[in-house]
């Protein structure tokens, strides 16, 4: 019998190659792709080594050079300055104050007893309390004494409670100022004999005089000041400039009663010639009291003094239309009713403008 020859390897054509005309048979392999990918490996893992960045390893030197020494630019020595001494300031001397007098007011009205004053310091000042309640009790006793250190010694302190107990007497008014004593309210003899008891307590050196002589000696020197004020009004002056010399004087009327005082019959007469020469000028003639006594005498005293005044004035030659005159009494105190001084600034003549310039 004749041997059967082997079958003949089966054959693989890829569809794919078919389409493309590709009958031959291709013999499969599963390792047909491994070559290839090997040498696409070692062609990529050549190219990364030779293209990827490296560290760039710098050697340093086992130790730094020292520098050379720098030598110092040497600088030119410094201009000797010769400071010249400030000329010596003598040191500014300290104000000195002006010394002032010791002062104080008494006065003793009806039921009240009235004080005030200045001294040196606290002690002296409780000094004259203690002697004003001790003789004239606290519950009638008002008093305002107050302590500057530039007042200046008075010889009458040092025998304070001896002095004020002397004065019990019902209206009596003291000011004890610097180195005199004034009294007033009292009649010429009892005033003679009060002074009398005072003159051996009040110390070497102390003048006594009558208080309504200081007072008429503020009033004279204000109505020289006021007709000093008239006299220097020049060309062009009004009705104002008058009335304002006019403030400066103080017309002085006695207890009660309404009659003008001798001593501005001058001082008016010389204010009528100015207002004469003004046209259409109107002046207020205002009349004041302290606040002492009866509300309504006291408004019509005010009253009083204020046509007084304004009588002088029209006798002098002033139209009537000018003048008008009006009392109101204690009201509008320019100072404290609580004091004898303030007292005798509240009894006042005022005089304002009510037409004109």
């Amino acid at each position: 019998p004749r041997p059967v020859p082997p079958a003949p390897a089966q054959r693989f054509v890829e569809p794919a190659a078919r389409s493309r005309g590709i009958t031959g048979p291709i013999e499969q392999n599963p390792f047909r792709w491994a070559l290839p990918a090997a040498i696409a490996l070692g062609v990529g893992a050549a190219l990364w080594g030779l293209l990827a960045p490296r560290e760039k390893v710098v050697a340093l030197p086992a130790a730094l050079p020292t520098p050379p020494p720098v030598a110092a630019p040497r600088l030119a020595p410094a201009p000797t300055v010769v400071a010249t001494p400030a000329p010596a300031v003598a040191p500014m001397a300290a104000p000195v104050a002006q010394a002032i007098p010791s002062r104080l007011w008494i006065s003793n009205d009806d039921a009240r007893v009235t004080a005030s004053g200045t001294v040196r310091d606290a002690a002296t000042r409780t000094s004259i309390l203690d002697a004003l309640r001790t003789t004239f009790g606290a519950d009638r006793l008002r008093a305002d004494i107050a302590v500057d250190p530039n007042a200046a010694a008075a010889p009458w302190l040092g025998n304070i409670g001896g002095l004020i107990d002397r004065l019990k007497a019902r209206g009596v008014n003291a000011l004890f100022e610097g180195n005199s004593i004034s009294i007033g309210g009292l009649g010429s003899a009892d005033r003679d004999s009060l002074v009398a008891g005072l003159r051996g307590l009040a110390g070497p050196g102390v003048e006594f005089h009558s208080l309504a002589d200081r007072v008429n000696d503020l009033a004279a020197g204000s109505l020289r000041q006021a007709s000093a004020s008239l006299a220097g009004l020049g060309a062009g002056y009004g009705v104002r400039d008058i009335a304002a010399a006019l403030n400066h004087g103080i017309i002085n009327f006695d207890t009660n009663s309404a009659v003008l005082p001798a001593g501005a019959a001058t001082l008016l007469d010389a204010a009528a010639a100015k207002l004469k020469a003004l046209s259409g000028a109107v002046i207020e003639v205002a009349g004041y009291t302290d606040s002492t006594g009866d509300a309504a005498a006291n408004l019509r005293l005010s009253q009083e003094r204020a046509d007084a005044v304004r009588t002088r004035l029209l006798a002098a030659g002033v139209p009537a239309s000018a003048i008008q005159a009006r009392g109101y009494g204690s009201a509008d105190p320019i100072a404290s009713n609580e004091r004898a001084e303030g007292r005798f600034r509240n009894r006042r003549i005022e005089y304002r403008v009510v037409q004109g310039g």
